[in-house]
């Protein structure tokens, strides 16, 4: 149990960079094309008016590989 406290507050001081990419929806969205989904937790976002995807993931706070990128 300390070695999990331990690891836990080292991740706090130094979090690993997690890294996905938005994809087309697996399930749950009208339409794939106005849909992009984080291929590590599953957020789904509307891209219908924006210019750019997000370079990071709100759901899991992963760097998006095609983040700035034009949907």
């Amino acid at each position: 149990e300390m070695l999990d406290i331990y690891a836990a507050s080292l991740d706090k001081l130094h979090p690993i960079e997690r890294t996905a990419e938005w994809i087309e929806p697996t399930n749950g969205a009208d339409s794939p094309k106005e849909w992009r989904e984080c291929s590590l937790c599953g957020k789904q976002i509307d891209i219908s008016f924006r210019h750019l995807l997000p370079d990071f993931c709100e759901g899991c706070g992963a760097k998006m590989k095609n983040g700035g990128e034009r949907p």
